[in-house]
């Protein structure tokens, strides 16, 4: 049986790992930690819904000790986005430029304040983001997690159905971008 110290020092761990993921999975990733802390086999279900690439919730996942076998994402251009600007508007390119993102999570953010701004997008699904990004000429990589990083951030809301901006997402975008170069750690 591990001693309080030994528990202690892995709580500390665990605490500082958990921090890494949004707020509706650290439950379930806390329990899993915990059962494979104690050595039982884990089995934990991962709450709350998991964006499709149209914004609808897919059905939650169950996580377990076996090896998980990698997918990737399949997203699709949205061609009815009108992403060159126009009526005063300006591009998401030229939109980009002026705004600076450094991290995929940020460039998630931009992408959404532009679609709801440029393009009257209340809320905005996984290909519509993705088709930004592919304007963009940016790096797709994991952008679900992007997304899930943002919302933790709290810039962004992932309601039943897509992906909304919020007002400190909207205050982070108008005011805080592009970053000072005292803001700049490089």
């Amino acid at each position: 049986m591990p001693s309080y110290d030994d528990l202690k020092r892995e709580l500390e761990s665990i605490t500082e790992l958990l921090e890494r993921y949004p707020e509706q999975l650290q439950k379930a990733v806390f329990d899993l930690l915990m059962e494979s802390y104690r050595g039982e086999p884990a089995k934990v279900d991962l709450p709350g819904p998991i964006l499709d690439p149209n914004g609808g919730p897919e059905t939650t996942r169950k996580a377990s000790s076996g090896r998980k076998q990698a997918s990737k994402k399949q997203y699709e251009q949205d061609k009815s986005l009108m992403l060159l600007g126009g009526d005063g508007k300006p591009s998401l390119k030229e939109f980009y430029a002026k705004k600076h993102p450094r991290t995929k999570p940020e460039r998630v953010v931009v992408c959404v304040y532009y679609l709801k701004h440029s393009c009257g997008l209340n809320t905005v699904n996984m290909n519509q983001v993705y088709t930004c990004f592919r304007e963009l000429e940016l790096e797709v990589g994991n952008l679900q997690q992007a997304v899930w990083k943002a919302s933790s951030n709290g810039y962004l809301a992932l309601p039943g159905k897509g992906i909304e901006l919020v007002s400190k997402g909207e205050d982070f975008v108008l005011r805080q971008l592009p970053k000072k170069k005292s803001q700049v750690a490089d």
